[in-house]
């Protein structure tokens, strides 16, 4: 559970980039 909200975060990070 902790490790997909830190995946959460990342992806929308990498949606912002793109």
């Amino acid at each position: 559970m902790a490790i997909v909200g830190d995946f959460k975060p990342a992806i929308i990070g990498l949606n912002g980039v793109l």
